[in-house]
């Protein structure tokens, strides 16, 4: 604070802690200028960071804080004062202040050994033998010590699985390897009996799936992974969460691990095309393609997996998962770089890029068809004469019918024989120069042409009229000289 300012204080505890108020000051952290939050940060958050998490209301603006942090230096001042009450946030039921703090360590790229020592020091699993129960604990948001004494029914419960533990791992998967590899080991160390249920499961399964698309973690933990998986992807297959692991496993997975998967789906092809989540693997793996040609999976394979290291450097493991949804769409590809922003992508942009491209065909064939007719239009003006806008002509289109019937009957029948006449010689040289095709497609071109050429016979009536109301006016003008 440069200055004591009372009323300001005052605003802004108010806003700390309220229901409403909170919501513009996470969003006053998120536009404000560096000198700004600078200021904000020293006022009012600064030696009242553990209070401030205590809070229901306030521990979420002070998310936001974390969140957009503006410098590592800054981050660090921040995270030594809260690093010494992560396990008080857990106690309280705040995991949310955890998660942000190592959400701001990836965006700042700064202090990840801070953040991963605290989080270890909250679920006391600080010693080499206890952090192989490092998953289970944080995936619970219990103790070392609540995992050992806990109850084999207990243990394998997945009612004890918590949301905000699920995600604390992925943010910790997306760190540098040495950093993240705490997550990658207490899970390889765990029995086959313990994690395989985890593939079936809403919460579990989103560690696995963390796993296996983090750009971060170690290609010979994601082979073991995938080697560890063998006889069970036909059972992952067949069940909700697990065609998504079944997925993401095919799309990390190189060509021999690919035609190991596709020969234990192809053993089991009858059970999984019984089953409504199954069916979606064996066209998303090609299965049928694998079954009667399989020189040609093995080279279309073999093509996409160069193409993918052509351009991994730059956009990374990008996951494009083609009808993994149950109602056949594609899942929500999103590129696994991290630095994709650098160029000129959004997260999640990339994904809809084939969708935006076929919505600009679409108009682009709208447009031509438009282009034709606008041109048509200004080739007869120029035959005319016609030096107005285009508004008159559109005016004319609208208003042809009403006009019609307020004509005389001798004068509409001239105008529509002569409009008929030179439609009829446009259909005859249409019809010398393209043959006619049937279907609904060139009715609806003819219909098109008749009103285009309805309307220019409208434009030329009125140009007629003109001439006519023009020759009205100056005999008119001569009578009366004379």
């Amino acid at each position: 604070k440069t200055e004591p300012n009372p009323g300001r204080d005052a605003w802004i505890e108010t806003l700390l802690r309220d229901t409403v108020g909170s919501h513009l000051l996470e969003r006053i952290l998120r536009c404000s200028s560096a000198p700004i939050f600078n200021t904000l940060y020293a006022s009012y958050f600064r030696g009242r960071i553990q209070k401030l998490c205590a809070h229901p209301i306030a521990n979420f603006v002070v998310q936001a804080m974390f969140v957009n942090a503006r410098s590592e230096v800054q981050l660090a001042m921040m995270i030594e004062e809260a690093a010494e009450g992560f396990e008080t946030f857990l106690k309280q039921g705040k995991p949310g202040v955890i998660r942000s703090i190592i959400d701001a360590c990836v965006k700042v790229n700064a202090c990840h050994k801070e953040a991963v020592k605290g989080l270890c020091a909250a679920v006391r699993c600080n010693a080499p033998a206890e952090r192989k129960e490092f998953v289970n604990c944080v995936l619970r948001m219990w103790t070392y010590e609540t995992w050992i004494n806990a109850s084999p029914e207990d243990r394998a419960s997945p009612k004890t699985h918590h949301t905000q533990g699920a995600l604390i791992l992925q943010s910790v998967l997306t760190l540098p390897e040495e950093y993240n590899a705490i997550v990658v080991n207490s899970f390889l160390a765990q029995p086959h009996d313990v994690t395989f249920p985890w593939t079936r499961e809403p919460i579990a399964s989103r560690v696995i799936d963390s796993i296996l698309t983090s750009p971060h973690v170690n290609l010979k933990a994601k082979r073991k992974l995938l080697r560890n998986y063998m006889g069970h992807y036909h059972e992952f297959a067949m069940d909700k969460y697990g065609g998504h692991v079944v997925d993401r496993c095919w799309a990390v997975a190189d060509i021999d691990m690919k035609e190991k998967i596709a020969a234990e789906l192809l053993d089991h092809e009858h059970a999984l095309s019984q089953s409504f989540y199954g069916r979606f693997i064996l066209r998303n793996c090609k299965i049928d393609s694998f079954k009667r040609r399989r020189d040609e999976w093995i080279e279309h394979e073999r093509g996409a997996q160069r193409k993918k290291e052509m351009f991994k450097d730059i956009l990374g493991d990008v996951l494009v998962i083609k009808g993994s949804k149950p109602n056949g769409a594609d899942a929500v590809a999103l590129p696994a770089n991290p630095n994709i922003a650098s160029l000129g992508f959004e997260k999640g942009e990339l994904a809809g890029l084939e969708e935006a491209e076929k919505k600009k065909k679409k108009k682009k064939g709208k447009k031509s068809v438009a282009e034709h007719i606008e041109k048509m239009f200004i080739e007869e003006d120029k035959s005319l004469g016609v030096k107005g806008k285009y508004d008159e002509i559109d005016a004319l289109f609208k208003k042809s019918k009403s006009k019609k019937r307020k004509q005389g009957h001798r004068e509409e029948a001239e105008m529509e024989s002569e409009a008929e006449a030179e439609a009829d010689e446009v259909m005859e040289k249409d019809i010398e120069e393209k043959p006619v095709k049937e279907g609904k497609k060139q009715k609806r071109k003819d219909m098109d042409l008749m009103v285009v050429l309805e309307a220019i016979g409208a434009t030329k009536k009125k140009r007629r009229k003109e001439v006519a109301e023009d020759g009205e006016k100056a005999g008119k003008a001569a009578k009366t000289e004379v």
